[in-house]
């Protein structure tokens, strides 16, 4: 919502940008154009779980062409990361008031995408490179975001209890590791 209100804010002052010439952009309409096929196919099993999955390319697929609108050079790009960190801090001081958990797993934590606490703990795996990142190449005010974010979203990412993310963090230290 914040990348989209950023956008309709700013649409008139931001240069033309052709979004169709990227090689991206036509991979995109032809996934999501293969996704309404399938979808509205008398050949689908299911067809209200298509229709749910179709929306959710749908959202990818407007939020890639959001960004491509919105990034348009390194201090937008800073914004956007921590406009990320900022999201996943909320998210780890939520696990940390009031941590809802069921079987020794967190459950109610994450975006309207992160209905468990496996996909949360996904995301949350995504971001924890990017707080490391800013860290070392922030400005001052943005090294006491990520010092601040830190703890919390590592304690949510703990506290979610994923065997999934628990590899992906083994896999992520290894290629650090490595590279």
């Amino acid at each position: 919502l914040v990348t989209m209100s950023a956008f309709l804010i700013r649409k008139y002052s931001l240069p033309e940008l052709r979004v169709k010439s990227h090689p991206q952009s036509k991979w995109l309409v032809l996934l999501l154009l293969t996704a309404f096929l399938v979808t509205v196919s008398p050949l689908a099993v299911w067809p209200e779980k298509s229709w749910d999955k179709l929306i959710d390319i749908a959202k990818i697929g407007i939020l890639y062409f959001l960004l491509i609108q919105v990034v348009r050079d390194k201090t937008h790009f800073r914004y956007l990361l921590l406009l990320q960190i900022l999201g996943v801090l909320w998210w780890g001081w939520n696990a940390y008031t009031n941590p809802h958990r069921s079987a020794g797993r967190l459950i109610g934590i994450g975006g309207p995408d992160s209905f468990n606490d496996n996909a949360a703990s996904a995301h949350l795996l995504g971001v924890i490179p990017l707080i490391a990142a800013m860290y070392l190449t922030g400005k001052r005010w943005e090294k006491v975001i990520c010092i601040v974010a830190a703890p919390f979203v590592i304690n949510a990412f703990i506290l979610c209890n994923s065997r999934g993310g628990l590899m992906g963090m083994v896999a992520m230290g290894a290629m650090a590791l490595i590279l």
